[in-house]
């Protein structure tokens, strides 16, 4: 199911990247985005759990949403974030409105890593 995932997440940025980028580095980016997607959301669960302070969790997840929000740039993609640990923290936006969330809006990276 994970290869699946991935495959399919490729493709949808694959459709919805406006510069020329070649495939490989379209996946080392994919790959970038789903390590940040996987350390984001396990903050979001010490932070739910009170196993770290707010402070400590804002400072951390500012740092790492600043790398993923530099991704999206060269992509050009919009994304935005959210704190609940029980979802996929980045969401991105995607120029041709397809999505894989609940929300029927955003594309989320959840079940590739």
């Amino acid at each position: 199911m994970k290869n699946e995932q991935y495959a399919l997440a490729l493709l949808a940025f694959r459709r919805n990247i406006s510069k020329d980028i070649s495939d490989y580095d379209l996946i080392n980016h994919l790959y970038k985005l789903a390590f940040f997607e996987k350390k984001l959301n396990r903050f979001a669960c010490q932070w739910c759990n009170g196993e770290i302070e707010e402070n400590d969790y804002i400072k951390i997840t500012e740092g790492l949403k600043t790398r993923v929000k530099n991704i999206c740039a060269l992509l050009n993609l919009q994304v935005t974030f959210q704190n609940d640990p029980r979802g996929a923290y980045i969401c991105f936006i995607m120029p041709d409105k397809s999505y894989n969330s609940f929300d029927g809006k955003t594309y989320r990276l959840t079940y590739i890593y």
